[in-house]
C-alpha cells in the first residue's frame, strides 16, 4: 500500500532528489506533480496539488529551514525582487 505523503515531504523528497528544481519553481512544480502521479486534465484539475502550496512549501524549506537552498545568484536575485516589491507595496 502507497503511503500518503504532504505537499511540504513531497517537495522536500524533490528538492533533495533535483538541485535544479532548487532555482525552478516551474521545475518544481512539475516534478512534484508528478510524484503525486499526477497529469493536468480539465476534469481532475482540482485534485491536484495547489501550485501555490508547492512554492509556498518551498519557501518553507529554503527560508526559515535553510535546507537545499538555490544557488547563491538566485538567491541574491530573489532578495532583490523581495526587497523592491516591499518598497513599492509596503
Amino acid at each position: 500500500m502507497k503511503q500518503l505523503i504532504t505537499i511540504k515531504e513531497a517537495v522536500r523528497e524533490v528538492l533533495e532528489e533535483s538541485p535544479k528544481a532548487r532555482n525552478n519553481d516551474t521545475l518544481l512544480i512539475i516534478l512534484t506533480l508528478r510524484k503525486f502521479g499526477h497529469r493536468i486534465y480539465i476534469d481532475n484539475f482540482k485534485q491536484i496539488p495547489s501550485m501555490a502550496s508547492i512554492v509556498r512549501s518551498r519557501r518553507f524549506w529554503q527560508n526559515k529551514c535553510g535546507y537545499c537552498t538555490p544557488e547563491e545568484d538566485i538567491d541574491i536575485a530573489r532578495n532583490k525582487r523581495q526587497f523592491e516589491y516591499k518598497e513599492v507595496f509596503a
